[in-house]
């Protein structure tokens, strides 16, 4: 293993007389060893070097290692840096003051190279477990936050489509109600036109019960009609009037158009004939009177095309 390759390991010292009481062959060729005289300059070093575990070499339980290791200990830089108060006095005041330290181990100055050896593994092997373990658990706190994140999301999506499937209800709803109306309104135009139907077949009843249902006497000659209407009701008529001295009077008329208009004025063209004929005027008085009425009235809106013809059977006229 080449020389960068191998593990660093920081050794400080705290005095000239440690330095010169502690050797380090010892581990130097297991280890990339790095010696620092100057202890002021121990955070420094460390963020430059970023050794894998510090050597602090102590004289005495006060000395500047201890201080030495609480800064490592409390600094960011320094998480999972295993740290050994390497001591001249190892006794069990100098153990308490090295663990109230934060230090991870304490050994005397007289044990033995392969001893320090070992426990400088098993510390380095902590450490490699410990930063495995902070891996994992930095893992799984990214994927818990990844995780909460998706369910924020998902929880999220799922707000936006119940808010959609509420709309969609409100919108089905709606239309069901829309429905409803239109079923509704269907239901009164319905019964609307059974009630228009009924009425037009009473009034196109009422309108064939004008048409004459007897002749007049006409001597020798034959009369017959036939009444074919194009709709319900139309604007077509005709009617024989008889007279006092036997002559009767034959109307024909046909006013423009189909439906209830044209049969409401060919009604009262069937009235004001049959008053004028009555009356003993002539057809063409008769005529003359209903296109000034048909003027007067209706002006173009409606057109009127009539027959009126007298005969007396008598004379043959």
């Amino acid at each position: 293993m080449s020389e960068e390759q191998k593990e660093k390991i920081l050794v400080v010292y705290d005095s000239q007389t440690i330095r010169e009481t502690i050797s380090v062959i010892g581990i130097e060729n297991a280890y990339n060893v790095i010696e620092l005289d100057d202890p002021a300059l121990l955070t420094e070093t460390i963020e430059d070097e970023l050794p894998d575990l510090v050597i602090l070499c102590a004289m005495t339980k006060k000395s500047t290692a201890y201080e030495s290791c609480n800064i490592i200990k409390s600094s960011m830089s320094a998480n999972f840096m295993p740290v050994i108060i390497y001591a001249l006095n190892a006794s069990e005041d100098s153990v308490e003051t090295a663990f109230q330290a934060s230090a991870d181990d304490i050994v005397r100055v007289t044990i033995k190279s392969d001893e320090l050896l070992y426990r400088i593994r098993s510390l380095l092997r902590i450490r490699d477990l410990v930063r495995t373990s902070q891996q994992r658990t930095a893992n799984m706190a990214r994927a818990s936050a990844e995780a909460a994140d998706m369910m924020l999301q998902l929880e999220e999506a799922d707000r936006r489509i119940r808010e959609q499937n509420e709309e969609l209800e409100r919108m089905v709803l709606e239309l069901k109600e829309r429905d409803t109306r239109i079923q509704a309104q269907q239901a009164e135009i319905g019964r609307h036109l059974e009630t228009l139907q009924q009425e037009m077949e009473l009034a196109a009843s009422l309108q064939l019960n004008l048409l004459p249902s007897v002749y007049p006497e006409a001597g020798d000659l034959a009369l017959y009609d036939r009444y074919i209407p194009a709709a319900e009701l139309c604007g077509d008529y005709y009617d024989y009037v008889a007279m006092p001295d036997g002559k009767f009077v034959v109307t024909i008329a046909d006013v423009t158009g189909h439906g209830v208009a044209p049969a409401l004025v060919s009604v009262q063209v069937r009235t004001m004939a049959r008053t004028a004929i009555l009356a003993g005027k002539s057809p063409a008085e008769v005529l003359h009177e209903l296109n000034v009425f048909m003027i007067d009235m209706f002006k173009q809106d409606f057109l009127l095309t009539m027959v009126c013809l007298s005969y007396d059977p008598e004379s043959h006229i």
